[in-house]
């Protein structure tokens, strides 16, 4: 049918990885971001193949970004404009990262205490190996229990700024100096809706945050009072 040579003639959209020396990039993780007026939406996101291939599984125009993390690797992020008519192959060459490794993630009111999740977050996090860990929604964790956790993915530091409500903590295979826990309530006169960590890690400070999920004007203030 006309529908089926419509879809047949589309084009595709796809990734190749590689390090400096050539080499493929496996278990990449790529996304696929398309603009939408203001707004990035998620048009696909996946791992690379042993050849270092991605392929979306949206297939028509984008106007948009790819980005990339790796582990080893310095994150990546190219700009993409795609017609959806012919194939476009985007060839990317990723470098060593010599630097500190940081990863943020939202866990979704503490993993919604389901140890399945759990397991499935461990074993998605040593893809990557991140030296630091920052978290959003770690309900229902202690510091302890945050500790316990931390060390299954080899990092032997953790912190989280309260046990109760929805708190941030971080964790870190590197030592942790200078810990300042900042509650809602506190001796600075702002005003932080979820708390805020902050800490040094070899010279450089790292605030942890979950700003307000309300009025987009409070986010702007949390963020100016930091």
């Amino acid at each position: 049918s006309n529908e089926d040579d419509s879809s047949a003639s589309l084009g595709q959209l796809s990734v190749t990885l590689k390090d400096a020396n050539g080499k493929p990039v496996k278990d990449a993780f790529v996304v696929l971001s398309g603009l939408e007026g203001r707004r990035l939406v998620n048009m696909g996101e996946g791992f690379s193949k042993e050849n270092g291939s991605w392929v979306p599984y949206y297939k028509g125009s984008v106007d948009g970004y790819i980005s990339v993390i790796a582990s080893g690797y310095e994150a990546y992020k190219t700009k993409v404009s795609y017609d959806g008519k012919y194939e476009q192959k985007l060839d990317i060459t990723l470098q060593e990262s010599h630097s500190l490794s940081i990863m943020s993630y939202n866990v979704k009111d503490g993993f919604e205490n389901k140890d399945t999740k759990k397991e499935r977050f461990l074993e998605w996090l040593k893809r990557y190996d991140p030296d630091i860990m920052l978290f959003q929604e770690l309900n229902k964790f202690t510091e302890k229990s945050l500790g316990e956790f931390a060390k299954k993915y080899g990092h032997e530091y953790a912190y989280i700024v309260k046990e109760d409500g929805y708190p941030t903590g971080i964790t870190s295979r590197y030592p942790l100096t200078n810990v300042e826990k900042i509650l809602r309530a506190n001796n600075y006169g702002i005003f932080i809706y979820h708390g805020c960590i902050h800490v040094e890690c070899q010279g450089i400070h790292i605030f942890v945050t979950h700003l307000s999920p309300f009025e987009v004007d409070d986010r702007i203030k949390e963020i100016k009072d930091l």
